[in-house]
């Protein structure tokens, strides 16, 4: 859930994944189950299947959230997570800076 809303737009579990440094099985079973799908968008997004939070309304409803608070310690590992796999992609591609 961290992952989806420091995201922000549509990511794909392979991506979801990588980021957490998890098996992608597994992070699609959860997105899966069946108490995530009245909060989770799963949408086609160039022949990759997505996902995403529902609707930005509720996207701003979590962040108000006081668990939700942006300055906690786990925003600030998943937002270096994000770094860190974008990194990662960027080598794997051959893009290194």
């Amino acid at each position: 859930m961290y992952i989806l809303l420091e995201i922000g737009t549509p990511i794909r579990c392979e991506m979801i994944a990588g980021i957490a440094q998890v098996d992608e099985c597994d992070v699609a079973q959860v997105l899966e189950k069946d108490e995530w799908v009245e909060y989770l968008k799963k949408q086609n997004v160039e022949g990759e299947i997505c996902y995403t939070i529902y609707h930005a309304s509720f996207l701003d409803f979590l962040k108000a959230k006081r668990e939700m608070d942006s300055k906690r310690k786990i925003f600030q590992e998943v937002n270096q997570r994000i770094v860190d796999y974008l990194k990662r992609k960027k080598e794997e591609n051959g893009n290194i800076s």
